[in-house]
């Protein structure tokens, strides 16, 4: 399958039911190229084939983007055309993929809040609060890291397992103009993988916070 095509293909999709016609308006592409992405993704288990429609089930555009990284897309690329609620799921996906262990929408209470994803690996953590932003200022970054790590620490306290840290970061779809604000990890989409491979021996450059719950 054609990288390109399936980049445009992923962008003018949506769960649920897609007409064909639909989707070559919204991409450009011709019906036969669609067709046979189709039946490719068909094959895969990605879709289900229909007369002159496909239905990609929950988790299918995720499903299609973790088949775009794993052959080798940018993973900027990629999230441009997910939402945000996808992007979360491809935070996920990069924890998993470099040996974490995984829970999505972590719910805490007084004050109620949530935290996007948190991988464990042992007695560490990374805590992502995943931005889907075509742009953020420095003062914008600023205040998303400070309430990251405002909730790492609700988290900690509500959760408290001594000898554990848990390090909050914000997993961005840009590039950020500095690698970090207040403390705080600010991952470029395209750098998480290295960015979870290397962080454990980094993590004295930046802010985590101690005595980490566990969830897992």
């Amino acid at each position: 399958m054609n990288t390109h095509d399936l980049l445009s293909f992923l962008g003018g999709c949506s769960a649920g039911r897609n007409g064909i016609d639909e989707i070559c308006r919204r991409t450009g592409m011709g019906r036969t190229v669609v067709g046979e992405l189709v039946e490719e993704l068909s094959a895969s288990g990605l879709v289900s084939a229909g007369e002159g429609h496909f239905v990609m089930g929950q988790g299918g555009k995720v499903g299609l983007a973790r088949l775009l990284v794993n052959g080798g897309a940018s993973l900027s690329e990629v999230c441009r055309r997910l939402d945000w609620r996808d992007f979360e799921e491809l935070a996920r996906f990069a924890l998993e993929e470099c040996g974490y262990l995984c829970r999505s929408n972590v719910r805490l209470r007084r004050p109620t809040r949530q935290i996007d994803v948190v991988g464990w690996q042992g007695d560490f953590a990374v805590a992502f609060d995943c931005k889907h932003w075509n742009c953020a200022s420095p003062s914008r970054l600023r205040e998303a890291a400070l309430k990251q790590r405002s909730r790492c620490v609700q988290m900690m306290e509500q959760h408290a397992q001594p000898g554990r840290e848990v390090l909050p970061a914000l997993l961005l779809l840009h590039p950020a103009p500095s690698e970090s604000a207040e403390g705080i990890p600010l991952v470029h989409s395209d750098g998480v993988f290295d960015f979870l491979r290397q962080i454990r021996g980094q993590k004295h450059r930046f802010a985590a916070v101690s005595n980490g719950p566990q969830f897992l």
